[in-house]
């Protein structure tokens, strides 16, 4: 089976991993801070904004305005950043405890309403999403009182 790849627009990366991302999957970048996780992710949804494809940025721990501001004058981006959703994300334990695709799709749907519809449908088909980071759902699931609840 073929899955088809999606460019991240860095000419030798792609070159590496085959094409791109894998189309329709989930990629997990890990690394220790500053070494360029969020660049990365950035670039890629950079790239499918620049081919009319609907992106979206969720930021769960620094505010968005601040990512704005601070990678918006990078080259890469520059011609992106009006073309990217943007939306910052605070995720508390009940709405995510127990970890339900409904707890899940509830949680996307206040933090993006003209997205997800309130009966928690899409209202537009996304072709690159990024969540940066995993850290705030780390903390909940890392948590022994709340781990039981974990699905």
């Amino acid at each position: 089976m073929n899955v088809g790849y999606e460019p991240s627009g860095i000419k030798k990366l792609d070159e590496a991993l085959g094409g791109g991302f894998p189309r329709g999957g989930i990629s997990l970048i890990v690394g220790p801070t500053g070494i360029g996780k969020t660049i990365l992710a950035l670039q890629w949804l950079a790239e499918g904004a620049r081919r009319g494809e609907n992106v979206v940025y969720i930021s769960t721990t620094v505010p968005v305005e601040r990512i704005k501001r601070y990678y918006g004058d990078m080259p890469f981006l520059k011609d992106a950043i009006s073309k990217i959703r943007w939306y910052d994300m605070v995720i508390e334990p009940k709405e995510v405890i127990p970890f339900t695709v409904e707890k899940q799709k509830k949680l996307f749907h206040r933090v993006m309403p003209d997205i997800i519809s309130e009966d928690l449908n899409p209202k537009i088909e996304l072709h690159r999403g990024v969540i940066d980071s995993i850290t705030s759902l780390d903390r909940v699931i890392g948590d022994k009182a709340l781990f039981r609840y974990v699905a």
